[in-house]
């Protein structure tokens, strides 16, 4: 089968399930999940059509949040598209892996791989309430955080962290700063892409809150501010099988 993975938790996924040698196709940011080098084919937002149409793909894998635009577009040029639904919790990752795995013929090897991460998970769940939590993501130039239709607010209570904006029913907003500091968490996660603009603003992290009207914050008195800089194995924005059980370890390694 020739696949056409265009979101890289979908990549992630196919890697871990033994069919890489099966991609012909990807978008940059699958690439630091993926051992083998692949072609682009286009981003998140867009395909180069005559490099799609070159590939002569057997499936077009796209997720189902962002990416339903493209996939009528692909759809209506006669593509064989699988749309992933966006993952409100961290069943919902699981339960995806067992889906694309179903697509794909590797079903037992998918079950097997949403098991193993399911009993890591159970190892690492904390039932006692451990503070509340404001979570920043940083996503080229757009800050937003996250409500509770999202799977990064479930597992954060598979922790003991209670996100500051779960009352809130939205997947990603752009937060109000004020109504953060009047929610005072006692702890902030800004979670940033690997860019120098991006590593330029965070030297400066103190200083952006202390603009925003923060510095009486207890989360910024008790220097409770966690940073992660996205990697393949660390990564809130990330919701594939390579940083669930990770992510969650390095947060409670940390809070």
């Amino acid at each position: 089968m020739r696949i056409v993975s265009l979101w890289p938790s979908i990549s992630d996924t196919i890697s871990k399930l033994g069919l890489e040698d099966s991609i012909i196709g990807v978008t940059p940011y699958c690439l630091k999940y993926l051992k083998l080098k692949h072609r682009v084919v286009g981003g998140c937002l867009e395909v180069d059509s005559p490099k799609l149409s070159n590939l002569k793909p057997d499936i077009v894998l796209l997720e189902g949040r962002l990416q339903k635009g493209i996939a009528e577009k692909l759809m209506r040029e006669g593509y064989s598209v699988y749309l992933i639904p966006f993952p409100r919790s961290i069943f919902g990752i699981l339960e995806n892996i067992i889906l694309i795995g179903s697509i794909l013929g590797r079903l037992t090897e998918a079950r097997r791989l949403a098991y193993e991460i399911l009993n890591e998970l159970i190892g690492l769940k904390r039932r006692e309430l451990a503070g509340s939590i404001y979570v920043e993501l940083w996503l080229g130039d757009d800050i937003v955080t996250c409500g509770s239709l999202t799977y990064i607010d479930d597992m954060l209570s598979w922790i003991g962290l209670q996100n500051i904006f779960s009352d809130v029913a939205s997947e990603f907003f752009k937060p109000n700063f004020n109504h953060v500091k009047i929610r005072n968490p006692h702890l902030i996660v800004v979670n940033y892409e690997p860019y120098p603009k991006h590593r330029e603003r965070i030297s400066n992290i103190l200083e952006i809150f202390k603009e925003r009207g923060w510095e009486d914050m207890e989360a910024i008195k008790r220097r409770k501010v966690i940073l992660i800089e996205e990697s393949s194995t660390v990564n809130l924005a990330h919701h594939g099988p390579s940083t669930i059980t990770s992510t969650l370890r390095y947060l409670l390694s940390r809070s």
